[in-house]
């Protein structure tokens, strides 16, 4: 019984770490720019909103292309605040959670 559960759990992880690893995808240059530009993109808009970090665009970029990152870590570089908005899309008035 014992050799069954380390037998389950071992399996689990070894998903677990390949899930995490299919994630993670590498992104440099040209094609970071892409994927940054449509998932920074407020709906409606062709242009990415984005924050004004230097160190977290820089740090971004770095694990994206050696690393590589997910989603979550690409979203970093988005800025959706209603500031951010504004700036981006000036006289627009778009606010997050606000279907159009």
């Amino acid at each position: 019984m014992r050799n069954s559960i380390f037998t389950i759990t071992s399996f689990i992880l070894f998903l677990a770490a390949v899930c995490a690893v299919v994630a993670a995808k590498k992104y440099c240059g040209t094609e970071l720019n892409r994927m940054v530009a449509k998932t920074c993109v407020f709906p409606g808009e062709t242009q990415p909103c984005l924050g004004s970090s230097a160190m977290t665009n820089s740090n971004v970029q770095q694990e994206c292309c050696q690393k590589g990152c997910d989603l979550k870590t690409i979203q970093k570089l988005c800025c959706f605040t209603e500031k951010c908005l504004n700036d981006c899309y000036p006289g627009k008035g778009h606010k997050m959670g606000i279907v159009y």
